[in-house]
């Protein structure tokens, strides 16, 4: 099989996020890969590519766009759905957290007045024996 020749192309591609044009050249060479050379290099794997003219590079780079922008479409769906369950599991456990905390101190504020009820009741029956042991103290034993 005789050898592929380099065919190089320049293309303007514009990048939504910056607003702006960026060009690249397109450089289908005897590895069979289609390589976008830029700033940031970027190869397209496209195995076996042999054209003779502008147009059959062009309907390629075409298709080969159009497969990355699936595929770039799939993997951004695959991300909203993994930040929707992210953020579903982040607001079910705030959820737990909450109505745990709730139950927490209504338990404090129960063990707070059983303790207080508690310290009342013995504080009567301190006063009590004290009271008895006066009187007891106070009176005068008869024989």
């Amino acid at each position: 099989m005789s050898s592929v020749p380099n065919y190089l192309s320049r293309v303007n591609l514009y990048d939504l996020t910056s607003e702006s044009f960026s060009s690249v050249i397109v450089d289908a060479a005897n590895s069979g890969s289609l390589t976008l050379t830029s700033a940031a290099s970027v190869v397209v794997d496209a195995p076996q590519l042999y054209y003779k003219n502008s147009t059959d590079v062009s309907t390629s780079l075409n298709a080969t766009l159009d497969a990355f922008t699936t595929s770039l479409t799939s993997f951004t769906a695959t991300l909203e759905a993994a930040d929707d369950t992210l953020q579903a599991n982040i607001d079910a456990e705030e959820t737990a957290r909450t109505s745990a905390d709730t139950t927490l101190q209504t338990n404090i504020d129960a063990e707070e007045t059983a303790r207080i009820a508690a310290d009342d009741a013995l504080s009567t029956r301190l006063d009590n024996i004290e009271a008895l042991f006066a009187l007891l103290n106070s009176s005068s034993p008869t024989v």
